[in-house]
C-alpha cells in the first residue's frame, strides 16, 4: 500500500493516500455496533466469527488489515518527515 511515495521520499503523498483508506474504513465501520476484527490471514478471518461466538458479542465483520496497515504507513511517514 502507498509504500512507493516512501520510497519515493514523499511522505506527504503517502498519508493523503493512507488518510483516503480510513476514511473509507471508517465510513463503514465506524457507527458499527458489531465487533470488527481485522484479519492478516484466512485463518484469523475464521477464528475471529468463532471469537465472537464465543464471547457472545453477536455478529462479527472481519476486514483485512488494510486499514491497519494505513495507520502503520501514516505513522512511519510521519516520522520519516521529520
Amino acid at each position: 500500500m502507498h509504500a512507493g511515495y516512501l520510497m519515493r521520499k514523499k511522505p506527504a503523498a503517502a498519508i493523503e493516500k493512507c488518510d483516503r483508506v480510513i476514511s473509507s474504513f471508517k465510513a463503514r465501520c465506524g457507527s458499527s455496533k458489531e465487533a470488527v476484527y481485522y484479519a492478516r490471514s484466512s485463518a484469523e478471518s475464521f477464528r475471529y466469527p468463532l471469537k465472537s461466538a464465543a464471547d457472545k458479542r453477536g455478529k462479527s465483520e472481519i476486514a483485512f488489515s488494510t486499514w491497519a496497515v494505513a495507520y502503520f504507513m501514516i505513522a512511519y511517514a510521519s516520522w520519516i518527515s521529520k
